[in-house]
């Protein structure tokens, strides 16, 4: 168990934690995570061990690798249903443009399944805020 003794009720409800949690999550390299104390502190839970933010970085890590790599493949599969293989795709979304990672976890994606696209992944300028991929032709 995790979080012993603390209501996680808050913790239930759906999309309580947005990407920025996640993000911040991700981006403590602290040797005790205070950052990573402090979000939780911030959501409710006042004492956390080291052993439970650990865990809480490493799930965050996990959830956010494979959003990427779905992202990366969906916009991978529609450039190659179109024959764009060589493009710029402009992206909307904070994990995208403030993840740590998230934008070379996507690249690496898309040069593992294919090595010969050259998609630049690009942040969209005033897009929508719904996490839209455009690929420019």
């Amino acid at each position: 168990a995790i979080f012993l003794n603390t209501s996680l009720d808050k913790w239930r409800t759906p999309y309580f934690l947005d990407s920025a949690f996640v993000s911040k999550t991700e981006e403590d390299k602290s040797s005790d995570l205070s950052a990573v104390s402090k979000l939780l502190t911030e959501t409710g839970i006042e004492h956390s061990t080291l052993q439970e933010r650990q865990l809480l970085q490493d799930i965050c890590e996990t959830v956010s690798h494979r959003a990427s790599i779905l992202a990366a493949t969906a916009i991978l599969a529609v450039a190659t249903k179109i024959g764009k293989l060589n493009c710029t795709v402009a992206i909307d979304g904070s994990l995208f443009s403030k993840h740590p990672v998230f934008k070379a976890r996507m690249e690496d994606t898309i040069t593992f399944i294919n090595e010969n696209a050259n998609l630049n992944l690009v942040e969209a300028a005033d897009g929508s805020g719904l996490g839209l991929s455009l690929i420019h032709i």
